[in-house]
């Protein structure tokens, strides 16, 4: 009997040991649940956060290639421009080319315009001269 209670003894700390032993397993599982649960929502805040950054990276990305696209037409419009302008320099050119040309021909009909004046001028005088010679003859006898 004493052997029974001296087993019973060891059995009830063996029994003690174990539900030591399993409420030490119970709070560490419980520990690392807790511990699994703020993992999970610091996972979830970063997913986040990574979604976040992905939709910004994705925008960033339509805008640069909408840049690329009006720097694209930019330099279009601005060759098309530059094309324009050559265009007027040659007209301009052109133009003062004509206008030289115009301002020669300008000064021969001025020269032409004095010839004129000049001969018409004598012209007179001498319809001056021959009406005064005329006027003389018939006062003559």
């Amino acid at each position: 009997s004493e052997s029974l209670s001296s087993i019973s003894e060891d059995m009830s700390m063996a029994a003690e040991n174990v539900t030591q032993a399993v409420q030490s397993i119970a709070d560490g599982t419980a520990s690392q649940a807790k511990e699994l649960e703020d993992i999970a929502v610091i996972t979830g805040v970063f997913g986040e956060h990574l979604e976040s950054m992905v939709s910004a990276i994705e925008e960033i990305n339509v805008n640069s290639n909408e840049i690329g696209i009006m720097a694209n037409e930019s330099s279009a419009n601005m060759n098309r421009l530059s094309k324009s302008i050559s265009e007027i320099e040659l007209v301009s050119n052109k133009n003062t080319e004509a206008m030289s040309v115009l301002g020669n021909k300008v000064e021969k009909i001025n020269e032409i315009s004095n010839v004129i004046n000049g001969i018409a001028s004598q012209t007179n005088l001498l319809a001056l001269n021959a009406s005064n010679d005329k006027s003389l003859f018939v006062a003559l006898p």
